[in-house]
């Protein structure tokens, strides 16, 4: 075999092994998309201090860069100091690292669902970024090739250790939320459902804390009294509102059979 031959054979194999770990380009899909999130460090910001940065390594490409926590409140920085530190190998080997991967998807359930009610009306995270066509075009397909290199990876992982992880986690979702479910009754009042559907999440995390920490977290139960009493008061203003609207109904038809004034600066305006 030639010297060149030899060469092109062996440049051909370090693409090809390239390829392989993802490192043929400087970033992975995942990466680049993680960026255009704004995850990566704006080099025109103000420098952040040391205790707000955190280092993050891609599983897929290799790439260190550095997440900025400024302005997250202490246990915050603690759900993504955990979601960084679990690979999705942990998954499938360690109960924690898979209780921990469950616990984050409900707990941000919870907190987009709190967003959700407290936007104004006709509000969307669309209407609040606004982007041109074309870094939107780049950004879907950088979610598509993204969402495949994670599929990709928990099918090899699948197949290496069998199915499934750990689905008594499942069993223990599921069963929280079954019991959790219609605690005010059904039909609910208007608004109930949303609280209810929050105070779920929260319940699924205090559970899934007793695998990771053996305890459920001070904020969650905070969380979960703090929705329970929006529940009551909610409950108790639809109560009160329809014990007015019967009173004012009762009024008018005493009005209307008996032809007798009534004190209508006491009836409730509707």
């Amino acid at each position: 075999m030639s010297l060149h031959l030899s060469v092109k054979s062996l440049t051909v194999g370090i693409k090809r092994l390239q390829a392989t770990a993802r490192k043929g380009s400087r970033h992975c899909p995942h990466c680049r998309e993680e960026r255009y999130h704004s995850s990566w460090l704006d080099p025109l910001k103000p420098s952040p201090r040391p205790e707000d940065l955190i280092t993050v390594k891609c599983e897929f490409c290799h790439t260190e860069y550095v997440s900025n926590m400024a302005g997250m409140p202490e246990y915050e920085r603690e759900i993504y100091r955990l979601l960084y530190s679990i690979t999705l190998e942990d998954l499938y080997r360690d109960p924690k690292a898979h209780a921990t991967f469950l616990w984050i998807r409900h707990w941000a359930s919870a907190k987009r669902k709190r967003a959700a009610r407290r936007a104004p009306p006709g509000d969307t995270a669309n209407e609040r970024i606004k982007l041109d066509s074309g870094t939107r075009r780049r950004i879907d397909k950088l979610s598509v090739e993204s969402a495949n290199l994670f599929t990709k990876k928990h099918r090899m992982l699948k197949s290496k250790y069998g199915g499934i992880p750990f689905p008594e986690h499942q069993d223990l979702v599921n069963e929280v939320r079954s019991q959790a479910k219609g605690k005010w009754g059904s039909p609910s009042p208007a608004g109930v459902e949303e609280l209810e559907d929050e105070r779920i999440a929260h319940l699924i995390c205090a559970a899934l804390e007793k695998i990771i920490w053996g305890e459920m977290r001070s904020d969650t139960q905070s969380a979960i009294e703090r929705i329970e009493r929006e529940i009551e008061e909610l409950i108790k203003e639809v109560k009160v509102r329809k014990s007015a609207s019967a009173e004012h109904l009762q009024n008018l038809t005493y009005y209307n059979q008996h032809g007798e004034p009534v004190d209508l600066s006491s009836l409730p305006i509707f």
